[in-house]
């Protein structure tokens, strides 16, 4: 017998009322589930059908769970691939205007019907962040491959033409 075994069984010498209850609480359950599976296997054709009420209930819940999510999910993001707080990045925010450090507009991408974040630009080598970027030119920095030497070929070629 290991110590846990021993120390279960000395508790429920010391403990006999806490035993019975536990056990009649066991079996209530039991007896309660029971006469349920019974109830269902004499209405085979019954199928609940939630009222408005709790169909409404639900997608409040839903809704406000789905908020609650996005906020952990940003959260453990911002702090897991840039060792930022939301804090910091609203603060990040705040030094940017709230526009893209390039073309200084607001974001204006939108995803599932909400307007998306400005992006956390940074250095891949280093992982130093440079700025907060609109979509578009987040993704033409990344089309050029954060190359300077890239860009410049590109400014040139677009003002040559």
């Amino acid at each position: 017998m290991n110590i846990n075994s021993e120390r279960v069984k000395n508790w429920r010498k010391k403990n006999p009322e806490k035993v019975k209850a536990q056990q009649d609480k066991w079996n209530a359950s039991q007896a309660k589930k029971e006469a349920h599976e019974k109830w269902k296997a004499s209405h085979p054709d019954y199928k609940y059908t939630p009222s408005e009420k709790v169909k409404e209930n639900k997608r409040k819940y839903e809704a406000a769970r789905r908020e609650k999510h996005k906020e952990i999910a940003l959260r453990s993001r911002l702090k897991t691939q840039y060792g930022l707080t939301l804090e910091e990045y609203e603060k990040l925010l705040e030094d940017h205007e709230g526009v893209c450090a390039i073309c200084g507009e607001q974001e204006n991408t939108k995803r599932n019907g909400d307007t998306i974040r400005l992006a956390i630009d940074h250095d891949h080598s280093t992982g130093e962040i440079r700025g907060l970027l609109c979509d578009r030119c987040n993704r033409g920095l990344g089309l050029f491959r954060d190359s300077p030497k890239l860009l410049e070929s590109a400014m040139r070629y677009l003002n040559e033409h």
